[in-house]
């Protein structure tokens, strides 16, 4: 299933596996608005940003 996205974000992909013991879900958006156009938020709520798809 495809998460809730703002107007301007594309959806990248989900990942799946765990850290801590726990099980974590991480999906990848690209939004070209933002400064860092590739982020990704993991279901910890820990998330990131990058400015080129390779650094994700």
């Amino acid at each position: 299933m495809k998460p809730q996205l703002e107007q301007t974000e594309f959806w990248v992909g989900t990942f799946h596996g765990s850290h801590d013991g726990l099980p974590a879900k991480v999906t990848a958006t690209r939004d070209d608005t933002r400064e860092e156009p590739y982020d990704w938020t993991c279901t910890c709520s820990a998330s990131r940003s990058f400015p080129t798809e390779h650094d994700v």
